[in-house]
């Protein structure tokens, strides 16, 4: 579905170069109308040609839905509340906001333990 994302501003000066480029106000907009699904693919293909291949540790079978998890997991470490972050996703339930798309930073489980051992240290 359609929504609007509110885009943090260190991204809008990236994504201001890239409408210029395209001519349009949509991200993923040609000549003045939405992409055809044939165009998106051409897109995202380019895309993974020129940022994704080069990076080892980012499989080649990436697809575009992994920004949102992403989205989700950023919006989780930068401690925005559940209920926004679920308002901002479009999703029907905190559940599947929590469940389904947010996943935990490598090193956080540590970062709990300290706080407890700190917790009950006093």
């Amino acid at each position: 579905s359609n929504r609007i994302v509110p885009i943090p501003d260190i991204l809008i000066s990236d994504l201001e170069k890239h409408i210029k480029m395209v001519k349009g106000i949509c991200l993923f907009e040609v000549d003045g109308k939405l992409m055809k699904d044939y165009q998106f693919k051409k897109m995202w293909d380019d895309f993974k040609k020129v940022y994704i291949n080069n990076i080892s540790e980012i499989k080649p079978d990436i697809t575009p839905h992994i920004f949102r998890h992403t989205y989700a997991t950023m919006l989780y470490n930068a401690g925005v509340d559940i209920k926004t972050a679920q308002y901002l996703l479009g999703h029907a339930t905190i559940q599947m906001t929590l469940d389904i798309y947010t996943h935990l930073q490598e090193g956080k489980e540590k970062i709990a333990i300290e706080k407890l051992n700190k917790l009950i240290a006093g």
